[in-house]
């Protein structure tokens, strides 16, 4: 048993005999053996207008911020009931919100806290709220990350588009990309460019709609050329939330045999869509992207004989006219350039 002034002292009782053994122990903090009370509130209540709320696509909620003078620290627990996949871990905040939830679905939510003492003095459950989250929250944006060559593996998401595009130097005439597969999904060409005679330059957008995506049978590109270029690089990149029924808005493409920047036409946009553009040149530095355009590929390929840069980036539209430009960082002979627009899904609205 444990007594003595302070608490701290054993008392150990060996063949009759009683001993004693003063515990001192540095670095660490003494136990209250008696501390059998939970953090207050008990029960558990939600902050003052911290009750479950939908939020977008979310549900965010508030407890009461829990106090326990003897074992802190305190830490919350959000428990849905009718679907734990949304529930919390144990958490210091106060505050959680759940991830992407499923739209016209009902969830129910309650909180409790417990202290930090080794037992964990748990308190009541607070009361139970129930929301129901609204329709669909839609917003085209990138997937994952930009790749290089002929395979990306599957982004999950919803409402997907999968957009490949091809840049090729050739030294004996004029070469086009004439199709493209994905897991043996044929891929729809969006619009390309080629500029030269002898030597050209060419670049290439594909698409892969939500539908060809879910019955791709592997994560390879195959792409069919009308003659093996003399050199090529490609690069891909997964959406999500891209109209279904009408993926590709405005577009326009532009080439050049000396001017720097190169731009495409001003492309209409509404907002919320997202504007592309991709660029070749038959020599080897890199691109600087205009208008607000966030790169998201820009390599050199091939060789200093038969090669060049290419270069791609996007821009989430505003609903205002948007010219998709490039400035190459070094001397120009031809270069090409494309860009259109991706649409986001439109909402189903209910009456």
């Amino acid at each position: 048993t444990f007594g003595g002034p302070a608490g701290k002292t054993l008392y150990m009782t060996c063949q009759n005999g009683v001993y004693s053994l003063a515990m001192y122990v540095r670095g660490a903090r003494w136990i209250h053996t008696n501390d059998r009370q939970p953090p207050s509130p008990d029960p558990m209540e939600w902050a003052i207008g911290g009750e479950p709320s939908v939020t977008d696509s979310n549900i965010t909620m508030t407890a009461a911020t829990a106090t326990d003078a003897v074992s802190p620290p305190v830490a919350y627990y959000f428990e849905c009931t009718t679907d734990d996949s949304v529930s919390s871990d144990w958490q210091a905040s106060p505050s959680y919100t759940t991830p992407k939830l499923n739209p016209y679905t009902q969830y129910i939510f309650r909180v409790k806290a417990r202290d930090g003492y080794p037992f964990l003095n748990e308190t009541e459950w607070s009361s139970e709220v129930l929301v129901t989250t609204g329709p669909p929250s839609y917003e085209l944006n990138v997937l994952g990350d930009w790749t290089t060559g002929t395979t990306h593996s599957v982004e999950s998401g919803q409402n997907r588009a999968l957009l490949f595009f091809a840049y090729a130097e050739h030294s004996s005439g004029t070469v086009t990309l004439d199709s493209v597969t994905y897991g043996g999904q044929p891929m729809a060409k969006i619009i390309d460019q080629v500029v030269g005679t002898s030597y050209t330059a060419n670049v290439t957008a594909f698409l892969l709609d939500e539908a060809g995506i879910d019955t791709a049978t592997s994560s390879t590109f195959i792409p069919v050329w009308s003659a093996t270029p003399g050199a090529a690089v490609y690069t891909s990149v997964f959406l999500e939330d891209v109209d279904q029924t009408s993926w590709i808005g405005d577009s326009d493409s532009a080439s050049t045999t000396g001017s720097n920047p190169i731009m495409t036409d001003a492309l209409f946009t509404e907002e919320g869509d997202m504007v592309f553009v991709a660029a070749t040149c038959g020599n080897m530095n890199s691109y600087t992207l205009n208008n607000d355009f966030t790169e998201g590929f820009d390599q050199q390929f091939g060789d200093a004989t038969t090669g060049g840069t290419g270069a791609a980036g996007y821009k989430v539209a505003t609903g205002v006219a948007e010219i998709p430009s490039m400035t190459f960082n070094g001397s120009i002979n031809r270069q090409v350039i494309i860009g259109f627009v991706v649409k986001e899904i439109v909402p189903i609205t209910y009456k």
